[in-house]
Parts: C-alpha cells; structure tokens; sequence
C-alpha cells in the first residue's frame, strides 16, 4: 500500500512540470513572452495541488486522493505518505525556483512586450526594468523610449478589436507582423521602433532548447550512446527525478 501511495503521488506531483517543459518545448510560433506565466501557473499548482500551507493541506489530485480514502483505516501510513509527498513537492519547486533565480527578472522582462500582458503596475518591478535595460543595452537601443513605448502600446491595446486581442493572446508574433506590414503598405514610419527592435530580438532568443540541452549535459548524456536510445517517457523521468532530489554537479 505504500508503494501505491508512494506511485500515485510521485506520478501526480511530476506532471505539472511535465506539462511546463512541454509548453516551453512547443516551436510552432515563438513564446518566449509566455515563459513566465507558465512557470507561475505551474508554482500556483504545485502550491495548491501539492504543497499547501502550515495550516491547510493541499488539494491533492483525484488519483491520490483515492488512495488516501481508499487507506483510510490505516492513517499512520497516510499521514507518512501525506508527509513524504509533501516534502518532496517542496523540495522540487524549490529546486526549479532555484534552476531558474538567476534568469527569472528576464523571463517577466519578455512579458513587457505582450500589448495584452500582466499589469505593469503589478509585475513590472524595478528588477524586471533592470532586466530589460540590460537587454536594451546589449542591442543598443534607448531604453527610455522603449519604456514609453511599451506603456503606450498597452494603453493602445485597450482598444484593439476583438480579434486583434484574440489574435495577441494565440500569436503575438504573427499580432506584431501584420502590424509591421500595416506600417509598410501605408509608407508611414512605426511610431514604437525601440519596441519593435526589442520584439525582434526577445523572440530570437533561444530559451527552450538551451533548458534542454542543459539537463542533458548536466546528466553527461550529450556523447553517450545511451541518449538515443532511451524512450520519451523514460528520460522525462530520470531527468526529472534527477533535477529534484540531486544538487548541481
């Protein structure tokens, strides 16, 4: 009964994060601006799905919670198990919080460039302006206009038809290329160039691949022969129990 408890928590606490390295691993348009907001919501769910509060328990999946009703006779192991599942959740999204702490400030500083994104007033810290002046900096461009821009284009943005909204919220990319080819057809000079500049090279950073290819060198499997020859399902696990339970080499 304890492996079972053990196997169904161990399965549920995991795919969140699954479905975040899914969703940072999807190229069929650039997402670069959605980065944060995904891993948010993956810390929202394993808060409340998985970790709780020092005086509420977690929610706990359907699957697991089953076992806890199923076992109820027996509430020495489920509260052992409760305890275990608990502790390794927070273990684990202290592990990614940690992976990521050095990038995070850039990860919400490509939010800046959503029309439609989080409020400015909520999640554009000081630090996050920092992180995009650095970007700035890097490409030479003047970081000032690129603020006043940005708070221009979300005021714009208020009044954006519907499917101009909808069409930000899908592919902001294919958003910014008609807006582009509007300037162009009109002859008329974009009144945002440092935002379309930042635009331009946010969504030519390459976030996803980078992730991945560092949990493979960190798991010395780039030249060996074993990487091709592990299935899907068996190299998310081992990459995922690893970045959990084992400190950085």
């Amino acid at each position: 009964e304890v492996n079972a408890g053990r196997s169904e928590w161990l399965c549920g606490v995991l795919k969140p994060y699954k479905i975040l390295v899914e969703h940072l691993q999807k190229f069929d348009q650039p997402r670069q601006h959605l980065i944060a907001r995904q891993m948010r919501r993956f810390y929202m769910v394993m808060k409340t799905v998985w970790i709780g509060t020092d005086t509420a328990e977690p929610m706990y999946n359907r699957t697991f919670q089953k076992w806890i009703d199923d076992t109820a006779d027996n509430q020495d192991l489920v509260k052992l198990v409760k305890k275990e599942c608990r502790a390794f959740a927070s273990i684990f999204v202290s592990s990614v919080k940690e992976r990521f702490k050095g990038i995070w400030n850039y990860y919400q500083a490509f939010e800046l460039i959503d029309p439609k994104g989080p409020d400015l007033a909520e999640f554009a810290t000081p630090e996050v302006w920092d992180a995009i002046r650095d970007l700035c900096n890097r490409r030479n461009v003047d970081f000032d206009l690129f603020k006043e821009q940005v708070i221009s284009i979300r005021a714009e943005a208020t009044s954006y038809d519907m499917e101009d909204k909808a069409l930000i919220r899908t592919d902001l990319c294919s958003f910014l290329r008609q807006r582009r080819e509007t300037f162009v057809y009109t002859r008329t000079a974009s009144p945002t160039p440092q935002y379309d500049r930042v635009c331009q090279f946010v969504f030519a950073i390459p976030i996803t691949s980078a992730f991945v290819e560092s949990l493979f060198s960190k798991m010395s499997y780039n030249q060996s022969k074993i990487r091709p020859n592990l299935k899907d399902t068996t190299m998310t696990a081992i990459l995922h129990i690893h970045d959990a339970v084992l400190p950085d080499p």
